[in-house]
C-alpha cells in the first residue's frame, strides 16, 4: 500500500468525478432492483408501520425522535431519516429502498477517498471501493430497510474519517471531524469505536506520542462513553435471532469469535453460503478454536514485526478489529453472526486483499523475470505495471467470476426476506 506521485490538480478532480460516477452507477445497477420490493415482516414495522414517530411532524413526534428509544436502540437520526421517507414515499416501499440505496452509493464514494486519502494511490482505491459497493455481503444493510442504521452511521463515519485520517490536520478538521461523529453516535451507538481508530492512526502511521493521540480523542472519547452507558443493555433483552450463546462466559465468546472471523473471511472471498439467520456451532469445536487462536496468534505476530515498516497494515487490520469489536458479543448481542456486522469491516479486509494480490503477483511476475534477465526487471517499470495488472485480477475475478454468484445470492437472500 505505497504511495503514488503526485498527479495535478486538474486531472485528479476529473479522475475523481469519473470515479464516482462510476461507483454510483455500480450501485444503482446491482441494487436498484429493491426498489420494486416491500417492507418485511422483521423490524420494518416497529421502526415504520408500528412506529407513531414516523407519521407526522408534530412537536410531540419531534420531540420523542429526540428522545425515546426505538426497538431498544436509540438512534434518532435515523428515525428521522424515516419521518423524511415517510412524508416523501408515504407507504411506498420502493422510496425506503431507494433511499438505502443513495446512501450505500454515498458511502462507496465516501470510501474511495478515505481508501485514497490514506494511500494516496487512485486505482487502489477504486477497486477496494468497487468491492464494498458490490460484493454480495452487502445485501443485507442495503436491501433491509430496517438496516438504514447501519447504513447512515456509516456515512458519518466515513466523513469524521475523512477530516480525522490525515498527516496534518487543522483544528478545523478536529472540529468538523467531532460533529460528524456525533452525528454518527446518534444513528447507530456501535460508532463508539471511531476515536479508536483514530488513535491507533494517529500512533503508528502519523507517529504521534502516546499522550498527544490520547489528548487529541478525550472529548470524543467521553462522548462514546456517554454513548455507551446510554445503550448499555439495550441488545440484551431484545427478542428474535438464535441466542445459544448468551450463557457462554468472556473466554469462550472470545474463542468462538476467533472461529467466527475465519468464517467471515470464507464469505467475503467465496459469498455463495450467505443467509438472513445463521446458527454457528458453539460446542465441539475445541479444536477449531484451538487452530483459529493459533493462527490468528501468528498473524499478530507478523503484522506486529512489520509495523514500522508497513504501518498501514497495522492499521487496517486494528480497524477492521475495532469495527468488528461492537458486535463480538462481548456485550452480549442477540446473534452472533450476520451479513450486516461485515458492512463497514469489509473495506479494511479488501484494502490488505487488494495489497496482498499485488504483492504475489509482483513476486511472481519478478521471479519469472529476474530468471530469464535481471536487466528486465530493473527496465520494465515493474511496480507500476504489476500493481495495474494485479488490480486487474481483482476486478476481473468479482466482476466476470461473481456475476453468477451475485444473481444467485441476491435472489435467493431476496426471496428469504420476503418470507
Amino acid at each position: 500500500m505505497d504511495s503514488q506521485p503526485q498527479q495535478p490538480a486538474h486531472d485528479v478532480a476529473l479522475h475523481t468525478r469519473r470515479a464516482m460516477f462510476l461507483l454510483f452507477g455500480l450501485v444503482l445497477a446491482v441494487f436498484g432492483i429493491s426498489i420494486t420490493f416491500d417492507f418485511v415482516n422483521w423490524d420494518d414495522p416497529w421502526y415504520i408501520h408500528r412506529n407513531p414517530l414516523v407519521q407526522s411532524w408534530s412537536f410531540q413526534n419531534l420531540y420523542g425522535i429526540c428522545t425515546e428509544t426505538v426497538t431498544r436502540n436509540f438512534a434518532p437520526l435515523t428515525i428521522f431519516s424515516y419521518l423524511i421517507d415517510h412524508s416523501l414515499w408515504g407507504k411506498w416501499a420502493g422510496g425506503y429502498h431507494l433511499t438505502n440505496v443513495l446512501l450505500h452509493g454515498i458511502n462507496a464514494v465516501l470510501v474511495f477517498l478515505l481508501v485514497r486519502q490514506i494511500t494516496t494511490r487512485h486505482v487502489f482505491a477504486l477497486v477496494v471501493a468497487m468491492l464494498f459497493a458490490i460484493h454480495p455481503i452487502q445485501i443485507e444493510s442495503v436491501v433491509w430497510i430496517s438496516a438504514r442504521k447501519g447504513l447512515l452511521s456509516s456515512t458519518f463515519i466515513l466523513l469524521s474519517l475523512l477530516c480525522w485520517l490525515k498527516r496534518e490536520r487543522t483544528s478545523q478538521d478536529e472540529l468538523s471531524g467531532t460533529i460528524l461523529f456525533v452525528l454518527a453516535l446518534m444513528c447507530k451507538a456501535s460508532a463508539v469505536v471511531v476515536p479508536g481508530i483514530v488513535f491507533v492512526y494517529d500512533i503508528f502511521v502519523r507517529r504521534r506520542s502516546f499522550a498527544d493521540s490520547l489528548a487529541r480523542q478525550f472529548v470524543s472519547g467521553l462522548l462514546a462513553i456517554w454513548f455507551i452507558l446510554l445503550t448499555a443493555g439495550s441488545q440484551n433483552s431484545q427478542t428474535g435471532g438464535i441466542r445459544h450463546h448468551l450463557g457462554l462466559n468472556k473466554l469462550e465468546i472470545l474463542g468462538i469469535d476467533a472461529v467466527l472471523m475465519w468464517k467471515y473471511i470464507g464469505m467475503l472471498l467465496w459469498p455463495t453460503d450467505l443467509a438472513i439467520l445463521y446458527d454457528p456451532a458453539i460446542q465441539g469445536i475445541g479444536l477449531a478454536i484451538a487452530i483459529s487462536v493459533f493462527a490468528w496468534g501468528m498473524i499478530a505476530v507478523w503484522i506486529w514485526k512489520t509495523r514500522k515498516s508497513q504501518p498501514l497494515i497495522l492499521f487496517a487490520s486494528l480497524s477492521a478489529l475495532a469495527l468488528m469489536f461492537p458486535v463480538l458479543n462481548f456485550f452480549p448481542l442477540t446473534t452472533l453472526m450476520n451479513d450486516r456486522y461485515l458492512y463497514l469491516p469489509c473495506i479494511a479486509f479488501f484494502a490488505l486483499m487488494v495489497a496482498a494480490v499485488e504483492y504475489v503477483y509482483h513476486l511472481g511476475v519478478a521471479g519469472a523475470l529476474s530468471q530469464r534477465s535481471p536487466r528486465i526487471v530493473e527496465l520494465s517499470g515493474l511496480p507500476l505495471k504489476r500493481s495495474a495488472a494485479a488490480h486487474e485480477i481483482v476486478i476481473h475475478y468479482f466482476i466476470e467470476n461473481l456475476v453468477f454468484i451475485w444473481n444467485r445470492v441476491n435472489f435467493i437472500l431476496i426471496r428469504k426476506l420476503q418470507n
